[in-house]
């Protein structure tokens, strides 16, 4: 018979092996090979147990009625219930992407965001404003500027100026000639009717300028706010766009008085 153990020969009815000195067991039957040797069993490694405590898993919250986010994300809600707006990139926020500076440190808006402001017309010169306001004599449709206006306002202040003190001189030459005196009285007189009707005129196209009926004029008749209502619009810049008027004289491009005789 041979050992089970080491596979070496031994004699019938030997309870130990010469070789290897297992104890043989008769119940177990003879190996039929001698060089057929009994592996061992592989036993399962045994884990240690690791000293450190396991990570605890956290449950997914439940669901609730909050709209997701553009990102997916949870969106966070304010102590009132009411959601918090996310907060946009730096690179594209409102004030990254349109505000601008000026030379003295001023946010400006982009270029795209400010009003359009056309570039004004030339003003019309001293002698064209007086012959444009004697040739529109009786005219009281369309608009005039503001230089216009007051150019007519100052060569009337210049004009009674000089009457005063031609009259002036007169007298003190003629020793108060009566004749002299009603000729000079005459005669301022009769310029101010003669500029009556188109300083009149005037008027009504400085309000027209302004997008205003001529029948503001009519304020004249109120004790001085009147009067004070009617000297601020006649000082303000008519309205750039064209009105029921006409088109504006000062901010339309191209636009160009009439041929001047």
């Amino acid at each position: 018979m041979f050992c089970q153990h080491c596979g070496a020969e031994v004699a019938e009815g030997t309870k130990f092996c010469i070789a290897c000195g297992a104890e043989l067991s008769a119940q177990q039957p003879p190996i039929e090979n001698a060089n057929q040797v009994s592996e061992p069993v592989a036993q399962a490694p045994v884990v240690e147990q690791s000293a450190q405590p396991q990570q605890p898993i956290y449950e997914q919250p439940p669901a609730t009625d909050a709209p997701p986010s553009a990102q997916g994300d949870y969106q966070p809600y304010a102590a009132g219930g009411q959601p918090v707006p996310p907060q946009q990139p730096y690179e594209q926020t409102q004030y990254q992407q349109q505000a601008q500076y000026d030379p003295q440190g001023y946010a400006q808006p982009p270029y795209g965001q400010q009003p359009f402001v056309p570039q004004p017309n030339p003003a019309p010169s001293f002698g064209d404003c007086i012959k444009l306001y004697f040739k529109n004599y009786v005219n009281f449709s369309g608009r005039s500027r503001r230089t216009e206006y007051w150019y007519v306002v100052l060569f009337q202040i210049i004009v009674s100026v000089a009457l005063s003190l031609l009259s002036t001189a007169l007298a003190a030459l003629t020793d108060g000639n009566t004749v002299v005196s009603i000729l000079m009285s005459v005669l301022s007189y009769g310029w101010s009717l003669a500029t009556l009707i188109p300083g009149l005129a005037l008027s009504v196209r400085r309000l027209h300028d302004l997008g205003k009926s001529g029948l503001y004029l009519l304020f004249i008749l109120i004790p001085i706010a009147g009067a004070i209502i009617l000297l601020v619009w006649e000082a303000s810049d008519g309205t750039p766009e064209p009105n029921e008027y006409g088109y504006s004289p000062k901010y339309t491009p191209g636009f160009v008085y009439d041929k001047l005789q």
